[in-house]
C-alpha cells in the first residue's frame, strides 16, 4: 500500500507489547471516510517498535461508556501527525487531528492498554480491551457519579494561636502543620492508590483528579487495607528536597500532569485522618483510634506517610520551638492538635503582627460590591509602595467607612497578623486585620 496513508503492510496488525509507565504518542483522527462512513481512528504509537497500534470507533465514549474498537492495519508513527485529504484506495477521505499528544500508557500487554491523555487540569482515564469478539474502548474517567464514595467536602477545623500554647495535657498530641494542599487519598482493592481533591470542578464530572500529578499511582493497594478512604496534605518538594511554599504547591497541582512532571519538582504527603477504613465509617471516631489506623496504614504502605508526633512535654516543646525559631524543615506555620478523645483536630498557627500604613481600599466583590470595601492595601512605610492587600479580620462597619471615607484612613497606622514575612520584598502572607495602632 501506498505510505501516504500511512501503512506499511495493510495485512499486518500487530497486538501491543508488555509494557509499564511509558510515554507514548497519541492521535485520535476523525474520519469521514467515503466507504466506511464517518469515524475516528485511535492510534497509541509505542516509541520502541515504531508502530502506530490503531483501532476504529464509531464514536468517542463519554466516562462510564464503552463502544467497540475494531483493530486496524499497524500505522507508522509519522503518519499520526497527518491531517489532509486521502485519495482514491484504501481509507479514502478527510482526515483531521480531535486530538495529538502524549499519552501515559500505565500498563499494555497483548489483550489489555491501559492509557491516560492529559488534558489540560483533565486526566482522561482509557481501557483497551480484547475480548472474544474484538476489542474495546472504556472510558474509565473519574466522575462524582462513578465514584460517589469520594467525599467532596472537609470538616472544618479549629484554629488557635500557637504562642502561649500549654503543652502539659497527655490527651493532645501534636505534629508539624504543613503548608500545602488537602486532598483525598482512596485505597480500592487491586487498584492504584488515587489522589483527589475534596474541592469540585467547574467542569461536567466535578471531580478533580490529583492521581497521577504524584507518584503514588505506581503504588498497588494492599488487599488487608482496602476500601480505605484518608485525608491528607499534599506538598511540592524542589529538587533540593525544600518544602515549598502553598501557592507554589498550588501550581503543581493545578497544571497539565505532564508540565507539572516538567518541573522537576515532586508532590509528597502526609495522610492525617480516616473517613473510612476496611469499608468502615470513622469520620466521627476519635483520634485515639485514628492515629492506629494511620500508624498502620503508613507501615504497610509507606509511600503514604505520617507526619513525627511529639507525645512528651519535651517533644512538644520542641516542636513548638524549631517552627517559632523558623528551623523546623517540614513547616513553619504552625502545629496540629491531636485530641484522643475528639474526632477533629485543632490548627495552632504562628501568628506575627507587624504594623502597616494604610493606602487605600479595594473593591469587594459579592455581598460586599458597590457599599463595602474588600479590605485595604498597605505599605511597609510612610507614602510607601502599596504592597500588602489585608481583606480579613475587617468588619463590615469598617468596610463601609473605608469604602466611603477613604481620605480618613490614608497613612493611618494598623497592626496587622500574618503567618510569613519575606524579608527581601516586605511581602506577607496571610494578613488579618487586628487593631488601629493609638501610639
Amino acid at each position: 500500500m501506498s505510505e501516504v496513508i500511512g501503512i506499511p503492510d495493510v495485512n499486518k496488525k500487530t497486538d501491543p507489547r508488555e509494557a509499564q509507565f511509558e510515554e507514548w504518542e497519541g492521535v485520535i483522527h476523525h474520519h469521514m471516510a467515503e466507504r466506511a462512513g464517518e469515524h475516528f481512528d485511535l492510534r497509541l504509537g509505542d516509541p520502541k517498535t515504531g508502530i502506530a497500534h490503531s483501532w476504529a470507533l464509531r464514536h468517542l465514549p463519554e466516562p462510564g461508556e464503552k463502544t467497540l474498537a475494531i483493530q486496524q492495519p499497524d500505522h507508522s508513527i509519522p503518519y499520526m501527525d497527518f491531517s489532509g485529504v486521502i485519495g482514491p484506495g484504501y481509507g479514502a477521505g478527510k482526515v483531521t487531528k480531535a486530538f495529538r499528544g502524549k499519552v501515559e500508557v500505565l500498563k499494555s500487554n497483548p489483550t489489555k492498554v491501559d492509557f491516560n491523555i492529559y488534558k489540560g487540569h483533565e486526566s482522561l482515564r482509557f481501557n483497551l480491551v480484547k475480548t472474544g469478539f474484538g476489542w474495546l474502548l472504556v472510558n474509565s474517567t473519574a466522575t462524582d457519579k462513578s465514584r460517589p464514595e469520594i467525599p467532596l467536602y472537609k470538616a472544618s477545623y479549629p484554629e488557635t494561636q500557637l504562642q502561649g500554647m500549654q503543652v502539659e495535657d497527655g490527651n493532645k498530641l501534636y505534629s508539624p502543620k504543613i503548608d500545602g494542599a488537602h486532598n483525598i487519598i482512596s485505597l480500592r482493592k487491586g487498584k492504584p492508590i488515587e489522589v483527589f481533591s475534596y474541592r469540585t470542578s467547574k467542569g461536567p464530572h466535578k471531580i478533580i483528579d490529583h492521581t497521577f500529578r504524584t507518584d503514588l499511582y505506581k503504588t498497588m493497594t494492599p488487599d488487608d487495607v482496602a476500601n480505605t478512604i484518608l485525608r491528607g496534605e499534599f506538598f511540592g518538594v524542589n529538587s533540593n528536597g525544600k518544602v515549598m511554599s502553598a501557592t507554589e504547591t498550588g501550581g503543581l497541582l493545578n497544571s497539565e500532569v505532564w508540565k507539572s512532571r516538567a518541573t522537576g519538582n515532586k508532590i509528597d504527603n502526609i495522610i492525617f485522618d480516616v473517613v473510612k477504613y476496611k469499608g468502615k465509617n470513622m469520620e466521627n471516631s476519635p483520634y485515639a483510634e485514628k492515629i492506629k489506623v494511620l500508624q498502620e496504614i503508613s507501615k504497610k504502605v509507606p509511600q503514604l506517610k505520617m507526619a513525627p508526633l511529639a507525645t512528651t512535654i519535651p517533644e512538644k516543646e520542641q516542636l513548638m520551638k524549631s517552627i517559632l525559631d523558623e528551623t523546623h524543615p517540614l513547616t513553619r506555620e504552625g502545629v496540629v492538635i491531636y485530641h484522643l478523645d475528639k474526632s477533629i483536630p485543632t490548627k495552632a498557627k504562628v501568628r506575627k503582627d507587624i504594623d502597616v500604613y494604610f493606602v487605600k481600599p479595594f473593591e469587594g466583590k459579592g455581598r460586599l460590591k458597590d457599599n463595602m470595601a474588600g479590605g485595604f492595601l498597605a505599605s511597609r512605610k510612610p507614602n510607601g509602595e502599596p504592597i500588602i492587600r489585608v481583606g480579613g479580620g475587617l468588619s463590615d462597619d469598617l468596610r463601609r467607612q473605608m469604602w466611603e471615607h477613604p481620605e480618613k484612613f490614608k497613612g493611618r497606622l494598623a497592626k496587622i497578623y500574618i503567618q510569613h514575612e519575606y524579608p527581601r520584598t516586605g511581602k506577607v502572607r496571610a494578613p488579618n486585620f487586628k487593631e488601629w495602632r493609638t501610639d
